[in-house]
């Protein structure tokens, strides 16, 4: 399932590879809770797929890098 997430986020992504959607949108996207997509995205992040940096994204958002 992680990598249909890593999916959804690329999608999302500009040609940069930076996104930042919220964790509800990513959730109905990959049809799963938003619980399970923050535990999909700590994975990602833990094995270097996707870079998080919390609050930094536009209004205080969550800002990935692929």
């Amino acid at each position: 399932m992680s990598k249909e997430l890593l999916l959804v986020v690329d999608a999302v992504a500009n040609e940069k590879g930076v996104a930042y959607p919220s964790i509800e949108t990513l959730a109905r996207k990959v049809r799963m809770s938003e619980r399970n997509v923050q535990l999909l995205l700590r994975r990602l992040e833990e094995a270097g797929e996707l870079d998080i940096k919390a609050s930094a994204g536009p209004s205080g958002c969550n800002l990935y890098r692929i």
